[in-house]
């Protein structure tokens, strides 16, 4: 059990994190399954505390602190974030590099944007499929000047909060159908 963690500790996130779960095994291969809850999970730049949830399972080298994530189911609002990858460091170089591959399906776009953006709402709703590389490099900088994305993502259903990007989506829309001034040619 671990209770209370203070995750201002790491740079460019914050929040507070309980945990139960188990381990065993030998000391450079200590298998770890178990669960995580932050109900104010944020990113320190944009602020937006939101719950995450995660059932975790992976391997730790005991003697250096690598960890190579089997796949993790996260929760992030209404979103399933499954992820798998390592935390590993280099001989001789402070920090750990994060390198990540995970994939969303009919996850909401809004969690996400909720999540990275300053604005007070996110400027997009709709459902999302992705599928990414995620890196986050061994470095002293706040998490996402080390945060580096490689992937696709299809947003379905997808609509701007705001109704004046949404006036001149469809404005660029009709212009790229050849029809400016038809105001049914655009797309919703």
């Amino acid at each position: 059990t671990f209770d209370k963690a203070d995750l201002r500790v790491f740079d460019g996130i914050r929040g507070t994190l309980s945990s139960k779960g188990k381990f065993g095994g030998k000391l450079e291969k200590i298998d770890v399954s178990g669960t995580t809850d932050t109900p104010n999970f944020a990113l320190t730049n944009a602020g937006h505390a939101m719950a995450l949830h995660t059932d975790f399972s992976a391997t730790v080298d005991g003697t250096d602190g690598d960890t190579y994530l089997h796949p993790v189911r996260a929760t992030l609002g209404r979103s399933v974030i499954v992820a798998s990858g390592a935390v590993e460091g280099k001989k001789g170089v402070p920090g750990k590099q994060i390198t990540l591959n995970a994939s969303v399906d009919h996850g909401r776009i809004e969690d996400m944007l909720q999540l990275a953006m300053k604005s007070a709402q996110p400027m997009m709703t709709g459902e999302v499929n992705l599928r990414c590389k995620i890196v986050i490099e061994r470095k002293k900088a706040d998490v996402l000047d080390r945060l580096k994305l490689d992937g696709r993502f299809v947003v379905a259903n997808g609509g701007f909060t705001d109704t004046n990007i949404n006036e001149k989506v469809k404005t660029l829309s009709r212009k790229g159908k050849g029809q400016p001034e038809d105001e049914g040619a655009g797309s919703d």
